[in-house]
């Protein structure tokens, strides 16, 4: 699902979605790919250097709720909102509250629990016309709405909302949290703790936030929170056929919208002129997929089909390789200081290297001509030793705490994980694997 191997096949033209319409666009695709299944197209094969018949089938589409409509065919509104429950699905029209639902799952969830929660103004969950259809209904009636003496309308405070110091807490948890380079984007920038509202995420920023962060930024204040009628809509109703989905067709992630997303980011930056849209698409598609052909073909120089991972490894070290135990180095980042070992940092490098060296029978050679490397393990690690602040090894990247004060990303934790059972004393029954 990398854009390198994602074909523009269509681009429908004008300031609007052809909704159902949209067969009368698919059908010159539709019919390519009904004779590339039936017939199939001769193919050469440059691996074992031979012809074949190649054929493609559809396996699923990639959509947002609304376009699934359109292209299933089937209502994804109303009573029947649910395309797989169908005639089974178990609705109820809110009179006051009238809501439209667009984009993915995850992040209508996740922007839906965040409105609810720091009752964001623009939210329907928690307004008058949410709080009319609990009067309407005959539930909840601590949460009616009020009248006083003055003829205004009062909301009483909901369960479900947080108190102002806990939208503080909230917001400070997330605007100084870190994670791992790599792990997400910079979440901090989406938080306005002068406002009390987070705004602005992005669909993986919504995953990070439901799957890691939410559920510990407000365990301590939410312990058990009943939302409104209005926070149950189709949105929220989707994610239990997910376990289902999975099961049918496999890992998501060849099937959700992240790539797809990036994707289009990377459409829209072709647009140079706003009045002819889809020309300016069309052209930058074009001139993409001609500087890739040309790249394939031209040795020796970085492109972007070529060039080296964020965190490579293969960049130029100072540490030299005279050890097999040491094939691996890796390479250092940041600035380089010289420093001093004390004792025990001499003892533990020096068993280090004695433990994992693969030099076999030491202690039972009686030869009176060593090796050089065995002269060196028993002279010992040197004294002197060169520090860094950051280094690259095996596709991750460490920091030191210092490097990371002035960061948004931590990379000082190093987990390892034992291969063996390991007992405190004689008198442990618990070992730990």
């Amino acid at each position: 699902m990398k854009q390198p191997y994602l074909m523009l096949w269509l681009l429908i033209p004008g300031p609007s979605a052809p909704e159902n319409d949209i067969h009368v666009y698919l059908q010159p695709l539709i019919e390519e790919l009904k004779e590339l299944w039936e017939d199939g197209l001769q193919t050469y094969d440059a691996s074992k250097n031979e012809t074949l018949r190649m054929r493609a089938a559809v396996l699923w589409t990639i959509s947002d709720f609304p376009t699934y409509a359109n292209l299933s065919e089937l209502s994804t509104k109303g009573k029947l909102a649910c395309p797989s429950c169908n005639k089974d699905t178990c609705s109820l029209r809110l009179k006051h509250g009238k809501k439209e639902y667009v984009m993915h799952i995850e992040k209508n969830v996740c922007d839906n629990v965040i409105g609810t929660l720091l009752n964001i103004e623009g939210k329907p969950n928690n307004s008058l016309k949410a709080r009319l259809d609990l009067q309407k209904m005959g539930i909840r009636r601590a949460l009616h709405p009020m009248t006083n003496g003055k003829n205004k309308t009062y909301l009483p405070p909901a369960c479900f909302t947080m108190s102002t110091k806990e939208k503080e807490a909230l917001c400070n948890i997330l605007k100084d949290v870190k994670v791992p380079d790599g792990f997400s984007s910079n979440i901090s920038r989406r938080v306005n703790i002068r406002e009390r509202k987070i705004a602005g995420l992005k669909s993986h920023d919504c995953h990070v936030l439901m799957q890691q962060l939410l559920p510990l930024a407000i365990r301590s204040s939410l312990p058990k929170k009943i939302f409104p009628p209005a926070f149950f809509d189709i949105v929220v109703h989707l994610p239990i056929h997910l376990a289902d989905e999975a099961r049918i067709t496999g890992p998501v992630q060849y099937r959700w919208m992240y790539p797809i997303e990036r994707y289009l980011l990377t459409l829209k930056s072709y647009v140079r002129n706003r009045s002819r849209v889809e020309g300016s698409i069309a052209e930058g598609y074009l001139v993409e997929e001609c500087l890739i052909f040309c790249l394939r073909y031209l040795k020796g120089v970085e492109s972007k089909l070529n060039r080296p991972p964020r965190n490579d490894e293969d960049g130029p070290c100072e540490i030299k390789e005279e050890f097999s135990m040491f094939s691996s180095t890796g390479r250092h980042i940041g600035d380089t200081k010289t420093c001093t070992l004390d004792r025990i940092t001499i003892e533990q490098a020096h068993q280090y290297v004695l433990f994992n060296c693969q030099i076999q029978d030491l202690h039972r050679s009686r030869s009176e001509h060593l090796s050089e490397k065995l002269r060196w393990l028993a002279d010992g690690p040197s004294t002197i030793a060169t520090r860094y602040t950051g280094f690259l090894i095996k596709g991750f990247r460490f920091h030191t705490k210092e490097r990371e004060q002035r960061r948004k990303t931590q990379n000082s934790g190093v987990v390892v994980t034992a291969t063996i059972r390991s007992f405190s004393s004689t008198r442990d029954q618990n070992p730990i694997a």
